[in-house]
């Protein structure tokens, strides 16, 4: 190959590395906003469904 087939190459590859390493970015991003979503929506209904305490007469 030559010089200039291997520099293209190589910014090829280091291109190929960067998208690969923003899309486990944007992965685990999408990850853990389901996460964050479904802890937030475990909390909301374990706060409707638990009473916080006794009655009050009205």
């Amino acid at each position: 190959m030559s010089a200039a087939a291997d520099a293209t190459e190589a910014a090829t590859d280091a291109n190929t590395a960067k998208a690969e390493a923003a899309a486990r970015e944007a992965q685990a991003t999408a990850d853990h906003s389901a996460l964050s979503a479904d802890h937030a929506a475990t909390d909301v209904s374990a706060t409707v469904s638990e009473p916080m305490g006794p009655p009050r007469d009205r």
